[in-house]
């Protein structure tokens, strides 16, 4: 018999498609010579990342199923990644 799925399970595809827009949205800022916005996003895409890390972790966590801790160590992978990239820090050039 099939357990229930816990009552945070809509969220997971909601935050999901947010950090795939914010990803996309850095796309537009990258283009340009301001590192203040290119940190901004990045910073912003680095927190999506993390929060949706965690989601997916709470969510295997509570059912037991690896699927959703293949997509949070993913994301942790990008929020690493984009942390220590150092896109959005003065002194890169672009």
């Amino acid at each position: 018999m099939e357990e229930p799925r816990p009552s945070n399970a809509p969220w997971i595809p909601i935050i999901g498609v947010v950090v795939a827009v914010a990803g996309l949205a850095t796309i537009g800022v990258h283009a340009t010579y301001s590192p203040e916005g290119r940190a901004a996003i990045d910073g912003l895409l680095v927190a999506l990342c993390l929060g949706g890390a965690a989601l997916g972790f709470t969510r295997y966590r509570s059912t037991g199923d690896s699927s959703p801790l293949f997509v949070a160590a993913g994301l942790a992978v990008i929020a690493i990644q984009g942390a220590f990239e150092g896109r959005g820090s003065s002194t890169s050039r672009v």
